[in-house]
């Protein structure tokens, strides 16, 4: 008698071009899931893919080219998703700025609002009834140090990661009990380069 095979888990990371994106499809990989990676980018995504698979023998690895500033390319990744079991979302997508308030660009202060807050609550929102169904499942939000403190020229970005931080807290009480997990990383200054930094 043979049990059935156990299909691979699969994760969403966006953001995965680069950066902390890129390392997290690379571990997740070697650790046997199937990997939906999204962003800008996909020269850069190609390689991250051809890294995954050369060190993750097996890992099915889908690409989506999307900038999720936009609402259509929030949609362009949801469609994606749409009938897969996500049993984890890495919401790592995300950028900067960093000028006085009263001389930053508008159109710019509103993608970092897209893409760090507005796109990171509709994926959840489009993955988390699933997870809560089947009793088990995880959501990573990529916050950041800047969340716990007032950050002067950085007014829209301090305030995006206060909000993903406080976003993530109220649905870790929410979903703490129900087999889902819900984590806010808060990393401090890296050495990678982010859209709309110097």
């Amino acid at each position: 008698m043979t049990s059935a095979a156990i299909p691979a888990q699969i994760a969403c990371v966006s953001g995965a071009s680069s950066g902390l994106g890129a390392i997290f499809a690379q571990r997740l990989g070697e650790r046997g899931f199937n990997l939906v990676l999204t962003g800008r980018d996909r020269n850069r995504l190609d390689e991250v893919r051809s890294r995954v698979i050369a060190s993750a023998r097996g890992c099915a690895v889908t690409l989506v080219t999307a900038d999720l500033a936009t609402g259509d390319g929030v949609l362009t990744l949801l469609r994606q998703l749409d009938g897969r079991p996500i049993d984890l979302l890495v919401n790592n997508a995300g950028f900067g700025t960093y000028r006085p308030f009263d001389r930053s660009d508008t159109a710019r202060e509103m993608d970092l609002i897209g893409v760090d807050v507005a796109a990171l609550v509709r994926l959840t929102r489009a993955v988390l009834p699933g997870m809560v169904e089947r009793g088990r499942g995880g959501v990573l939000n990529v916050a950041s140090t800047i969340a716990f403190q007032p950050a002067p020229y950085q007014a829209t970005y301090g305030a995006a990661k206060a909000f993903v931080l406080s976003f993530s807290q109220a649905l870790w009480q929410e979903t703490r009990h129900r087999g889902v997990t819900v984590t806010a990383l808060c990393p401090g200054p890296t050495k990678y380069r982010f859209r709309g930094c110097p």
